[in-house]
């Protein structure tokens, strides 16, 4: 990535942030945290990943992404305004479920540690009797 995307990313990110923090209605529907935004085409076309505090549910995904959708044409608004760049880029939101498969990878670690645990007092029963 180039300083000129990094930039562009960091405002993005950033102006983004700001405007879905400030809709209250979204906070009815979910916490939601922007993860990453992807400049591409040099700025023509971004896709801006997040996540959502909560258990994962595929209906409610395809609920905020249909919410984020309704806000594409004011957040472009906003970021002609806010954005100092040629052209204001088109908007796609995208799930980020790396949340999700962090957790999943850490209740079967969890899981592995406690049977390694069991598998050694077990061990220990079995040597002093």
């Amino acid at each position: 990535m180039n300083f000129k995307e990094d930039k562009l990313k960091s405002a993005f990110l950033q102006e983004i942030n700001s405007i879905l923090l400030k809709r209250q209605d979204l906070k009815e529907i979910a916490l939601i945290t922007v993860t990453d935004v992807e400049v591409i085409d040099d700025g023509r076309r971004i896709e801006i990943y997040y996540s959502f505090f909560g258990d994962f549910d595929e209906q409610k995904v395809e609920e905020i992404n249909a919410y984020l959708e309704e806000l594409i044409p004011q957040i472009k608004s906003i970021i002609r305004k806010r954005v100092k760049t040629r052209f204001v880029p088109n908007i796609q939101f995208k799930y980020d479920n790396t949340p999700v498969r962090a957790s999943k990878i850490e209740e079967i670690f969890k899981k592995i540690e406690l049977e390694k645990n069991n598998a050694s007092e077990n061990k220990g029963d079995i040597q002093t009797s």
